[in-house]
């Protein structure tokens, strides 16, 4: 949780605008109230919930460890989107090396490391056939992709392998979550435009996004999908099974074949 006094003293460094620091400070020091009413004065962590929350964090995180990496350990890159973190390394030496430095600077400002996230990870294109160390894991999630090693394709024809992303298992089973959620099979009252229209921005965002690379992997994610648009089309037109339902939707497909996003990129099984 982010300390206070901390937060405050990183805070001006920022602004002098005493306006500004004291609708922060009010922010940070907002009590929180019970389910029975009563309220609960907080000393460290900022809003749950509050818009101010993840600007406030950044800027706590910025001082505390991009600046401090820039400045002392500026020979390694790395990223941070909100609280995750990656840092490139060239050795298991150097892996440990700042792993150790990067717990000890949290500690100062009361942060600690997720000890399920944190981990050392071998990422070159060969991590397939890594056997020195079977105790480190050769993949990981960033940004809702996994990257690991994988058979790529030159522009050639040539195959190699490549350590790449593509749509992580969590990020699927997220939208499936998602597209089950939806209960479009409900809409038995609406046409197939509207169906069509409703979808639309969910999946052109889910392909803008995941589908920057092997979007391919995305296939398990449309058939759930179509299956969903077949169920649909069983109940609005009362057909007795899910074969003459997909039969239909096949024959849809053929005469409108880009009525939903995910047909016009070839998901249409």
């Amino acid at each position: 949780h982010i300390n206070h006094e901390q937060m405050m003293r990183i805070l001006r460094k920022v602004t002098d605008k005493r306006h500004i620091l004291l609708y922060c400070e009010r922010w940070l020091k907002a009590p929180v109230q019970m389910e029975d009413g009563t309220r609960m004065e907080r000393k460290e962590g900022s809003p749950l919930g509050g818009v101010i929350s993840p600007l406030l964090a950044n800027i706590f995180l910025h001082e505390v460890f991009d600046s401090w990496m820039q400045q002392y350990h500026s020979i390694m890159v790395f990223e941070r989107y909100a609280d995750d973190i990656i840092i490139h390394t060239r050795s298991m030496e150097q892996s440990e090396f700042i792993l150790d430095k990067v717990r000890n600077r949290l500690n100062q400002y009361s942060l600690e490391l997720n000890k399920e996230k944190t981990k050392i990870v071998y990422c070159y294109r060969t991590a397939r056939f890594h056997k020195e160390r079977k105790d480190v894991p050769v993949s990981f999630d960033f940004l809702g992709f996994t990257f690991k090693p994988r058979r790529c394709s030159r522009t050639d024809g040539q195959r190699f392998w490549g350590f790449r992303p593509s749509i992580s298992m969590k990020s699927q089973k997220r939208i499936l979550g998602v597209i089950k959620s939806l209960a479009i099979h409900k809409w038995v009252n609406k046409d197939i435009q509207f169906l069509a229209s409703a979808l639309a921005p969910k999946i052109r965002g889910w392909i803008n996004y995941y589908g920057k690379f092997r979007l391919s992997e995305m296939q398990p994610l449309f058939r759930a999908l179509n299956k969903r648009i077949a169920r649909w089309i069983r109940n609005k037109y009362r057909l007795k099974t899910y074969g003459h339902s997909y039969g239909l939707m096949k024959r849809i497909i053929a005469s409108f074949p880009n009525s939903f996003v995910h047909w016009e990129y070839g998901f249409k099984g």
